[in-house]
């Protein structure tokens, strides 16, 4: 994984049903999996292709996160324990950690300000330079948020990143080498939270493969000028994803 300051380096899929996440990615995406030991369990490492792996699985209890699978995406930060304070003093509230996994690095879970669910890791071994994402690789994120200015000055002080305009003409958030991290947007109809994306060869497709595998479509296709089409859809369990088809012209 990248170690590049203020990159999501990582996702994490908390589900209540390995075994049924297995089948549903697998067959939508052609992911496989890999379990791992770890102190107390196992964790499950997602891979496309033949390449390493995009993201793990967790099996989580009932009570934890309220029961709700969820994606989580992990920051890289330069330090996890001054960004779980910066996130603390801004409102934030730490659910896991900061714990340090050997060979892994260090890492924590974070309620935001508005009680979005996300992650920060300070991540060991050598780093690799982030790549164009392939094909069922992941590739953005959306931070749906009820204050757009405080989600601003939030994520400045834990995460580094600054807040911008992209072409397109919306709010995006970027790195401190200026790389584009994920858009926001004023959350509608649905509480504040992340979204990660997985690049598909088509939206119909794959919504009509999420449907077959027992998901739900959330939102239809939608075309972004100069950038790409997306749909949300979630998987049987309720977790949900974001497709995205990018613009090739």
């Amino acid at each position: 994984m990248s170690k590049h300051t203020g990159h999501v380096i990582w996702r994490e899929l908390m589900t209540l049903d390995l075994a049924a996440t297995e089948r549903f990615y697998g067959g939508l995406f052609g992911w496989t999996f890999e379990a791992m030991p770890i102190p107390g369990g196992t964790y499950t490492i997602v891979k496309c292709g033949s390449g390493p792996g995009i993201a793990g699985v967790m099996q989580m209890s009932k009570d934890m996160m309220q029961g709700a699978p969820l994606w989580v995406s992990y920051t890289s930060v330069p330090d996890v324990d001054a960004s779980c304070a910066a996130a603390k003093s801004a409102g934030a509230m730490i659910v896991h950690g900061p714990v340090s996994m050997d060979g892994v690095g260090r890492m924590a879970t974070v309620l935001d300000a508005d009680r979005a669910c996300f992650a920060v890791m300070t991540p060991q071994g050598p780093d690799e330079a982030p790549g164009r994402p392939p094909l069922h690789g992941f590739c953005w994120e959306t931070l749906s948020t009820s204050d757009l200015a405080k989600a601003k000055s939030f994520y400045e002080a834990v995460c580094g990143w600054k807040q911008t305009t992209s072409p397109s003409g919306f709010a995006v958030m970027t790195a401190p080498d200026e790389a584009q991290i994920c858009d926001v947007q004023k959350a509608d109809r649905m509480p504040p939270m992340w979204l990660t994306y997985v690049v598909v060869e088509s939206v119909e497709a794959s919504s009509a493969k999420v449907v077959e595998l027992g998901g739900k479509v959330i939102a239809p296709r939608f075309d972004i000028p100069k950038v790409g089409a997306i749909g949300v859809v979630s998987d049987p369990l309720g977790a949900m994803i974001g497709l995205f088809v990018p613009d090739m012209a």
